[in-house]
């Protein structure tokens, strides 16, 4: 199996709502996450998208470095979080 050539890592931008909640440039990464999740824990999220998180979330505490496959998925579940909280803020 062939794989593309991976680029470089590009900022995401939160998604209007998430935006909103908490502004992006002036902390780290894991001060967003905690922020977020104290906005949000009222929000309901579909099971699988939860579920899949928590997936993700586990596979990257491990101390191995995260394949292509994982990060692509965990990339792809970030996407699908920031979609399902905008609808909701």
């Amino acid at each position: 199996m062939t794989t593309a050539p991976t680029s470089p890592a590009r900022p995401r931008s939160l998604g209007k709502g998430v935006g909103a909640i908490i502004r992006s440039g002036s902390t780290s990464p894991a001060d967003q996450a905690a922020a977020l999740i104290a906005a949000v824990q009222d929000v309901q999220l579909p099971a699988a998208l939860v579920q899949a998180a928590a997936l993700i979330l586990e596979a990257a505490s491990s101390p191995g470095p995260l394949d292509e496959a994982t990060r692509d998925s965990a990339a792809d579940l970030a996407t699908l979080l920031v979609k399902a909280l905008d609808r909701d803020y």
